[in-house]
This record gives C-alpha cells, structure tokens and sequence, in this order.
C-alpha cells in the first residue's frame, strides 16, 4: 500500500529536499515514467514569500542520445538563487523509461537543444 504525504504551509524547504533526495534513491535506469512519477510524488512547498517548488520542478524536451529525450528536474538542494540548476536533480527519460539521474549524466554544459519548456 502506498502512502503519499502532500506537503503544506507547515513544511520546509528543507524537508521538500530530503524527501525528494531520499525518493530519488528509489529511481533507477529503466523505470517506467509512470513509476517515477508515483515515487517522487506531486508534492510542493511554499515557505513564506518564497517561490512555490513542486514535484517535478521543471520539465522539457531536449535532443540526446539521437533523439528527443524529457527530463523532470526535482529540488534537492540550495545553491542559491542564482542558477536553478545547481539546485536540482534531472532524470532523463527516453521512449518513458529513465536513461540517466543526475548532472553527471546530463551535464549542463552540452549544448543540447530545447524543444519545449513546460
């Protein structure tokens, strides 16, 4: 049975990090995007007059591996405002089956090409 806790008012920032951290550690290369999805969860957090972050945090379409690939990004740690890179953790899915968690395996510095922000 599968229990999903919705983050409110009297959550952190803090805590939305951990909880996506310690949920990204249950993702692995070839899950369905449906199973990513119910294991990061649709959570958010609002702290004071800050931003609002939600499971995904961002998502778009790039070119890699010789074709269109989504990535959700997911807020795990604070960098910063700055870049909202260096903030998050990417998986990277192709043809609905993750291919890569991480920067490490989608380095920002490729020039890879947007195809649709969302």
């Amino acid at each position: 049975m599968m229990m999903f806790v919705v983050l409110t008012g009297c959550a952190s920032y803090a805590d939305f990090r951990s909880n996506n951290r310690a949920n990204l550690t249950k993702v692995s290369k070839g899950m369905a995007k449906a199973e990513v999805i119910q294991i990061m969860g649709s959570d958010s957090v609002k702290e004071g007059r800050m931003d609002t972050f939600t499971n995904p945090y961002k998502s778009e379409i790039i070119i890699c591996n010789g074709g269109e690939c989504e990535v959700y990004y997911y807020y795990t740690e604070q960098k910063g405002n700055k870049d909202w890179e260096t903030s998050v953790t990417p998986v990277v899915f192709k043809d609905g089956k993750v291919i890569g968690i991480g920067w490490r395996f989608l380095d920002p510095s490729n020039k890879t090409i947007t195809i649709k922000n969302r």
